[in-house]
């Protein structure tokens, strides 16, 4: 499989057409995997003009599902694909954990 790199514009010009949560890439950004990944803060993410590595999206796919307790293949299985489907809250899952990140959060809760 021939994987190439996806934009950030490119991402959000999906989200808008699929809505949210019918795109891997844009349901995996919307609760924080790829942030996270990517060591994006929520600052950082929201204007996020990049490129998103395949191995980055693999690595987000992990992620998920290790945070539902499935097997962490970082493969889009059945399962996986079912569970995104859910519906649920709108509350990021993960979050990044750099300094940044840290000093983000700490300046939005004083």
């Amino acid at each position: 499989v021939d994987m190439k790199p996806v934009s950030g514009p490119l991402v959000r010009f999906l989200v808008k057409v699929l809505g949210e949560t019918r795109t891997v890439i844009g349901y995996l950004w919307r609760y924080g995997f790829l942030p996270k990944v990517l060591n994006k803060s929520p600052r950082a993410s929201e204007n996020f003009n990049g490129t998103i590595p395949p191995c980055a999206v693999t690595n987000a796919i992990r992620a998920f599902q290790t945070w539902n307790n499935l097997e962490p293949t970082g493969v889009l299985t059945k399962e996986t694909r079912e569970l995104m489907a859910k519906d649920r809250c709108g509350n990021a899952d993960v979050e990044c954990e750099t300094e940044e990140c840290k000093g983000e959060r700490d300046e939005d809760h004083q």
